[in-house]
C-alpha cells in the first residue's frame, strides 16, 4: 500500500534521491545540477540549490547536523548547510566524477572516483585531503560498515572489495578477476547496497548479485536477458539460457533464483546439457565445457 504519496514537480530528469538519517527530508539532484530539499511529512520543497555544474552525481547527508554533500560534473564536492542554504566547504581533489560520498563519522568522510583513489576529508578543519588512498581501479559506488570500520568498493573489476579506513585491502570477493579491464563490460559492478547480511551488488548486465559477509556472492537475480539465442534444460526446475552476451545464465524457475556463468570472451550461440554439465559454443569458433 502506498501512503503518504505527493508530486515533485522537475524541469529537468532526476538523477540521485537520498534521505537524511531521520527520513524527514529527501534530496533530488536532477539533470540541470540543481538539488532540492524536500519536506516528506508536510510535503513541500524546502531548499533550491543551485550551485552546481553539470549533472549532480551524489547526495550524502550528515548523521547529525543539517548539512548536506553533494558532487557534480565539475569534480568538485560541495557541503551545504540547510539552516543558511549557503555552501560553507568546497573539497576539490578528485581529478574525474566523484561516485560516491561516505561519512564514516561525524567529523570525517572517504569519497570515491573514477580516478581509481578513495581520498578521506576531515569536515570542518580545512578543505584539504588528510588521505589519498589509491584503488588501482575506477571505483563506481561503496558503502561503509560502521561495526567493522571498514568499507566496501564496487566498480570496473567487477568485484567487491574490502578496505579498512587506513586503505589496506584486507579482503575481495573470491573467484573474480583481478586485473582491473581497459573498459567498463558485462562483468563490471556499477551500485551497492548494504543489507542485513552483507550487500547487494548490481552489475552492467543488469544482475543483482546477494554478497555475503565474508564477500562470497550467494545469489543472482537475472534482470533483462535481451535476445535469448539457444536455451538447455539442466533439470526439471533449472535452465541454462544463451544471450547475446559472454555470459550463460542459470535459473531456476521454482525460486527464481539464477547464476551468471563467466569464461566467454565474445557471445555465446549455442548451448547444450547434460546432468550438470553444460556445453556452449561462442561466436569466434570455440566450445567450452562448463
Amino acid at each position: 500500500m502506498l501512503r503518504n504519496l505527493f508530486c515533485l514537480i522537475f524541469s529537468a530528469l532526476i538523477r540521485v534521491l537520498a534521505f537524511d538519517p531521520s527520513s524527514t527530508f529527501l534530496a533530488s539532484g536532477g539533470s540541470d545540477g540543481t538539488v532540492k530539499i524536500w519536506d516528506v511529512i508536510r510535503k513541500f520543497c524546502t531548499h533550491n540549490l543551485k550551485e552546481h555544474e553539470g549533472l549532480i552525481q551524489t547526495i550524502e547527508f550528515h548523521p547529525k547536523k543539517l548539512h548536506v554533500l553533494v558532487s557534480c560534473n565539475s569534480h568538485k564536492i560541495k557541503r551545504w548547510d540547510l539552516l543558511t542554504s549557503s555552501v560553507v566547504s568546497v573539497y576539490d581533489s578528485h581529478v574525474s566524477n566523484v561516485s560516491a560520498t561516505k561519512f564514516i563519522d561525524e567529523d570525517h568522510f572517504i569519497s570515491s572516483g573514477r580516478d581509481s583513489v578513495v581520498l578521506k576529508w576531515a569536515i570542518e578543519e580545512n578543505e584539504d585531503v588528510l588521505e589519498t588512498l589509491p584503488t588501482y581501479e575506477p571505483i563506481e559506488d561503496m558503502i561503509v560498515l560502521e561495526n567493522e570500520e571498514a568499507y566496501l568498493t564496487v566498480g570496473v573489476r567487477g568485484q567487491v572489495r574490502k578496505w579498512n579506513l587506513d586503505g589496506k585491502e584486507i579482503e575481495k570477493e573470491p573467484n573474480r578477476r583481478d586485473k582491473t579491464p581497459e573498459q567498463p563490460d558485462l562483468e563490471s559492478y556499477v551500485k551497492i547496497i548494504k543489507c542485513k547480511n552483507g550487500a547487494i551488488v548490481l552489475d552492467n548486465a543488469q544482475n543483482f548479485h546477494q554478497i555475503s559477509e565474508n564477500l562470497n556472492r550467494e545469489i543472482t537475480l537475472n534482470g533483462n536477458f535481451e535476445e535469448v539465442i539457444a536455451t538447455a534444460w539442466l533439470s526439471r526446475e533449472t535452465f541454462a539460457a544463451a544471450t547475446n552476451s559472454p555470459e550463460i545464465h542459470v535459473r531456476n524457475l521454482k525460486n527464481g533464483h539464477a547464476r551468471v556463468l563467466a569464461g566467454h570472451s565474445h557471445a555465446v550461440i549455442s548451448i547444450d546439457a547434460f546432468g550438470k554439465m553444460i556445453v556452449s559454443g561462442r561466436a569466434r569458433k570455440t566450445d567450452k565445457l562448463i
